[in-house]
Parts: C-alpha cells; sequence; structure tokens
C-alpha cells in the first residue's frame, strides 16, 4: 500500500516501473507494472508516461511517449489502450469538465530537426479524440 495519504491527486512514476496512485483519502496499491496483480495494464513496448488526468473517481487517462493513450473507468484497475493518429511523444492531458478535454504533444522531425506540435481535443468525455489543426 502506498505509505502517504493525500487529499490531493499525486501520480509518481519510477525508473522500476512502479505507481502510486493518491488522492482524496483513496489510494491504489503501488505495483509493479505490467503485473499489478488485480491491476492490468497492457505491455506496449517501453512507452514512458508522461501525464495523468481524472474526470472523476472512476475514469481517467495516462499519456506518454509514441502516441500512447491509456484509458480507466473503474479507477485505475484496468487500463486499455485508445489509439490516436499520431506517433508523437503526448506530454499532457487535461480535462475542462466531465466532456471536455485536450492531450498535447510534440514530435522532432529526425533529418530538419524541426519540432511540431500535436493537439488533440474530445467533445464527448474520451470516447473520440481529434485532432486540433
Amino acid at each position: 500500500m502506498c505509505p502517504y495519504r493525500t487529499t490531493l491527486t499525486i501520480v509518481a512514476f519510477t525508473v522500476q516501473g512502479l505507481f502510486c496512485l493518491l488522492g482524496g483519502n483513496r489510494s491504489l496499491n503501488a505495483q509493479p507494472a505490467l503485473s499489478f496483480g488485480e491491476a492490468s495494464f497492457p505491455a506496449h513496448g517501453d512507452a514512458a508516461l508522461r501525464d495523468v488526468a481524472f474526470t472523476d473517481l472512476d475514469r481517467g487517462w495516462a499519456v506518454g511517449d509514441r502516441g500512447m493513450v491509456w484509458r480507466t473507468e473503474d479507477g485505475g484497475k484496468d487500463w486499455f489502450v485508445q489509439q490516436l493518429a499520431t506517433t508523437a511523444d503526448l506530454t499532457d492531458v487535461f480535462f475542462l469538465d466531465q466532456q471536455f478535454g485536450w492531450i498535447a504533444g510534440g514530435e522532432r522531425k529526425p533529418l530538419t530537426h524541426r519540432s511540431q506540435g500535436v493537439l488533440f481535443r474530445t467533445v464527448d468525455g474520451g470516447k473520440t479524440w481529434r485532432p486540433t489543426p
């Protein structure tokens, strides 16, 4: 069990692949990644997670490298991959309310070394994500 309790939502990922999610006197056990005991978190290479956002105690999204987006609807017990049309590193996920949210990130082009940002938005509570021009 996570040794700390707080009313703020805090997510910590470690090099060993452990995470601890705390929020509002409700905590999940810290478990090794890909072997969560009761939780299941699909393996998709070595994409690092960069940000996590929850719209309530059950529904949340985690974003990371190479366009990876994971979704939970049971407070983090089970996670499912949600495909986006990008391979950019996703660094931020934010929800204004239960319906409206954004995922942001960017990528660097290998030959030109130019960077390009990406921004996706949802208006249906994260069921679908559309690129924002």
